[in-house]
């Protein structure tokens, strides 16, 4: 049994990051959980260098980083947070930034149609790890929180015909909950650059995301 150093919490929804779905989605996009990166600037994969919103704008005919892709609003986040850890803006000038960027990377989601979520609400990391094989699992002393609740509820309200999972980790924790739908459950090779080049990943993306 690997030996716990230094456990610590994430809870992306402390800082404001929460589901995004609505009735009319058709994809429901899994991660495991909001890396730290992504947390300080505000929304999901928004580490510097996570492939997930290039990946998207391929999958979607978009180009990369042009206004209003996926891309370059990651990068809107991005800038905020360097011109708020630099001291060129305050608090609270950072904080609405912040979440008028989150509101359209919500709105662009929601009319291409696609959901986004974790499988953990909040979770322990072991040694503050980004790595899901240091998730702490099965110990009382640091529990977990999954979103089974809200993937379920998101999948019986809305028109989701297929879940991407971005980690195998990810597909068995959605499979542990046992949650039955009408839908595909697929994977997709995750964005992370521990995973490969960008370049390399776009085919199989496509061919995973089809046709909304």
């Amino acid at each position: 049994m690997k030996e716990i150093l230094n456990p610590t919490l994430r809870a992306p929804k402390t800082v404001g990051i929460t589901p995004v779905w609505d009735e009319n989605c058709k994809i429901l996009i899994l991660g495991s959980i909001t890396a730290v990166d992504g947390m300080r600037k505000g929304f999901y994969y928004a580490s510097a260098r996570n492939q997930l919103w290039e990946l998207l704008d391929c999958c979607l005919g978009n180009e990369v980083n042009e206004e209003g892709s996926f891309t370059f609003l990651k990068n809107v986040l991005r800038y905020n947070f360097e011109k708020y850890d630099s001291k060129e803006i305050e608090k609270a000038e950072f904080e609405r930034n912040k979440a008028l960027t989150r509101e359209k990377f919500a709105d662009k989601l929601l009319q291409n149609k696609i959901a986004i979520c974790d499988v953990f609400e909040e979770c322990y990391f072991n040694n503050n790890s980004s790595l899901d094989m240091d998730i702490i699992l099965n110990n009382e002393k640091y529990p977990y929180k999954t979103n089974r609740e809200v993937i379920s509820h998101i999948l019986s309200h809305s028109k989701i015909d297929k879940v991407i999972v971005n980690s195998r980790f990810v597909e068995d924790q959605f499979k542990k909950m046992n949650i039955e739908g009408d839908f595909e459950l697929k994977y997709a090779v995750s964005p992370s650059p521990r995973k490969g080049k960008l370049d390399k990943k776009i085919s199989q993306w496509k061919g995973v995301f089809g046709e909304k």
